[in-house]
């Protein structure tokens, strides 16, 4: 299983905040992004762990 994630604010930096643990998410080589840049797109790529039980983020893809 994989998980996409967009992210778009409205003109306000957001703060985003992961839940880490089982069902969690945990970065796998990238650094998790903890907030939005005011009005730029963000992409967050997943994809699910088994054995771990929790999603391993692969992907981080900042508009510039």
């Amino acid at each position: 299983q994989s998980l996409l994630f967009r992210f778009l604010d409205n003109g306000t930096a957001r703060t985003i905040s992961w839940t880490s643990g089982t069902k969690g998410f945990r970065a796998v080589g990238v650094v998790l992004p903890t907030s939005t840049i005011v009005s730029k797109i963000l992409y967050v790529g997943a994809v699910y762990n088994a054995t771990a039980l929790r999603w391993d983020v692969i992907a981080v893809g900042q508009e510039e």
